[in-house]
């Protein structure tokens, strides 16, 4: 195989990373409403990355490309191992800057790969004919993203719809902003009707909406005032109901419309698809930074492994670290 020295560089951003924000957050235990620190944990989880990316010698996780700058001409018949994995296509012009690209059919590319017990290789040019000798290889390299639907996160409590209240002779059903899950026993609710205490007989959630049931029955006209006051009323994503403190309700009609609840908003959003050991490493890299965010207990950090051996941490990227001949 031929050698030749040469230059790269970085010249797009990642569109995600491999370990996204709410991951990182997770993993951290920061609660999700709690933003403070988001700019500092992204930060950390691109320190997390690019650590990996020279510790596995070169292997780049999240999908970008790079200009590669060979300081020798690419001759025909020979093999150039491309310097980053894994590469999953190049294209290759004139010279770097120049928009004239060479014809495809003029060299193969060989994609990375592994070797036995899983070790990846460097993917190959070959060219099938003499190349400039200023040549500029534009490589892209990485795992791939993946597109993933992602439902919409609620940050904020569930808001009471008092218009939206339905009513039965026996029943009141309540409805939030979006649909509620939870424990509530016949104590989570005061109602008073006509100013006037009503015990409960049941109450339910149907639907995604609060069915309380009466030991008495309702009269068209009445005056309804509802208290919540205890109970463990959440949405999907675990943000709780908060307490509701003598509500007025609509005037009691037995032919007032349900309203939907509306639906949960789906996105398309990227991934990255680099292994699961990868992540980790990352997660428990970036847990160590930021539980240690003073300078001076990083630096303190780099000169100890006593609370992670290298065997327990970084042994996660053996299987993804390139050794070269």
């Amino acid at each position: 195989m031929a050698s030749a020295n040469s230059a790269i560089y970085e010249i797009s951003e990642p569109v995600v990373e491999p370990v996204s924000l709410e991951e990182a957050k997770n993993h951290l235990r920061v609660s999700s409403d709690f933003t403070d620190d988001d700019a500092l944990i992204r930060t950390l989880i691109r320190m997390a990355r690019i650590d990996a990316e020279a510790k596995t010698g070169g292997r780049i996780f999240p999908t970008r490309e790079f200009e590669w700058l060979p300081d020798e001409p690419m001759m025909a018949g020979e093999q150039y191992e491309v310097p980053v994995s894994p590469a999953v296509g190049v294209k290759i012009f004139t010279e770097s800057g120049s928009e004239e690209e060479i014809d495809s059919t003029k060299y193969k590319f060989i994609k990375s790969s592994l070797a036995p017990y899983g070790k990846p290789l460097y993917a190959k040019i070959v060219p099938d004919e003499d190349l400039p000798q200023e040549a500029s290889v534009i490589i892209t390299a990485g795992w791939p993203n993946v597109e993933k639907e992602e439902a919409e996160v609620f940050l904020d409590s569930p808001t009471f719809q008092p218009d939206n209240t339905t009513f039965t002779e026996d029943t009141i059903t309540i409805q939030f902003n979006r649909a509620v899950t939870g424990e509530l026993t016949t104590g989570s609710f005061y109602i008073n009707v006509d100013e006037n205490h009503v015990s409960l007989y049941d109450v339910d959630i149907v639907d995604g909406r609060v069915k309380i049931r009466l030991s008495s029955t309702l009269s068209e006209g009445s005056s309804v005032e509802l208290s919540y006051v205890s109970g463990f009323l959440k949405d999907k994503d675990g943000n709780y109901v908060m307490p509701i403190m003598k509500e007025l309700l609509p005037i009691v009609k037995f032919d007032y419309p349900v309203v939907e609840l509306p639906e949960v908003k789906f996105s398309t959003v990227q991934v990255s698809s680099a292994p699961d050991l990868i992540k980790s490493w990352m997660l428990v890299r970036v847990a160590t930074l930021y539980q240690q965010r003073s300078q001076i207990a990083i630096q303190a950090g780099k000169t100890s492994n006593a609370f992670f051996p290298r065997d327990y941490v970084n042994g996660m990227l053996d299987a993804y670290t390139v050794k070269k001949a």
